[in-house]
């Protein structure tokens, strides 16, 4: 009786998520699913070698990301409510899943021992909470950061784990030249995820300017605070290797730009209230042109249009005869 149970549950879930994939890709649309995949398939070129030349950093990375999803994914309380008592163990199988590459390619790097830990936590994951509440609660007020910073000090709450990881592992494994650059990569699209909700419109009134200058403000905000949370991660590039510094340079370029391009989105989207979780969309695809040397103008492109659409869509919110 109980098998069934649990069969007819894991079918309907099953199911509902079949219908969430058929509704993102209809959105996304059939040109966006192409670039998307030619970035796929550029990309599965490259990450065989990262896990056969370091196994245990490309397990940790791939732990990490899966970490932060679990920890910020919107659906917890609807599984839990929905899916008793087998919540956690449908989230075990999500992992498993999009990990299976990755626990693929370790066994035949031949890494045993590796993949047998990557299993193993990944398989805790669901059931492990490290005193949640605990930890939020020591990092509730950020006081160092003005409260017009709001997206930065909830950003910062939802991944109290995951950037000091990352910030630690881009500083301390600084001799390997690849580190830094992958950590300012996964701090990058990180940072970006901050812009994906919008605040109601009273918080965009009260800061009484114009669309221009209030978009302006909030640009500039967000690049001097990635800097700041990047300064660390750059010193130690440096101190290793100096003669690179030209490759250290167009990485933070390139992260600027999607920053900059992540408030634009935003705000050329802006409806009070909402999360505009489609925008991770086309930021991936933003991020996707920089791998392919042709397309690399797309996002420089695209961050002037939606400079202009976030101005314009701002028009009702601000007070346009500010300067």
């Amino acid at each position: 009786m109980e098998s069934t149970s649990l069969k007819a549950i894991m079918l309907s879930f099953l199911k509902l998520r079949g219908l969430q994939l058929g509704r993102i890709l209809s959105e996304v649309g059939f040109i966006r699913i192409l670039l998307l995949l030619v970035f796929c398939l550029h990309v599965l070129a490259l990450i065989p070698k990262f896990f056969f030349y370091t196994p245990w950093l490309a397990g940790a990375t791939v732990i990490l990301a899966i970490n932060a999803l679990h920890h910020s994914r919107k659906d917890r309380p609807f599984l839990e409510r929905y899916f008793v008592p087998y919540a956690r163990h449908i989230m075990l199988v999500e992992y498993q899943l999009l990990a299976l590459p990755a626990t693929a390619l370790l066994i035949y790097a031949n890494q045993l021992w590796c993949t047998l830990i990557f299993v193993t936590v990944l398989s805790a994951m669901p059931y492990f909470n490290l005193s949640i509440k605990k930890i939020r609660g020591s990092v509730k007020r950020i006081y160092f950061l003005p409260s017009t910073a709001f997206e930065w000090k909830a950003g910062l709450r939802s991944n109290y784990i995951s950037i000091p990881l990352l910030l630690l592992l881009g500083v301390f494994f600084g001799k390997l030249i690849f580190m830094p650059l992958l950590v300012i990569f996964l701090l990058t699209i990180i940072l970006a995820s901050f812009n994906n909700y919008c605040e109601a419109s009273l918080m965009v009134e009260a800061f009484n300017r114009s669309p221009i200058n209030f978009l302006n403000r909030k640009l500039l905000t967000q690049l001097i605070f990635m800097l700041i949370l990047f300064l660390p991660i750059n010193l130690s590039f440096m101190l290793f290797h100096a003669p690179y510094w030209y490759v250290l340079l167009a990485v933070n370029v390139i992260g600027l730009m999607i920053q900059a391009l992540s408030i634009c989105l935003k705000y050329a989207m802006y409806i009070p209230g909402e999360a505009l979780k489609r925008n991770n969309l086309l930021l991936g695809l933003a991020i996707a042109c920089f791998f392919i040397v042709f397309l690399a103008p797309v996002p420089l492109v695209l961050l002037v249009i939606y400079y202009r659409k976030a101005v314009n869509n701002l028009k009702p919110y601000c007070y346009a005869g500010n300067k």
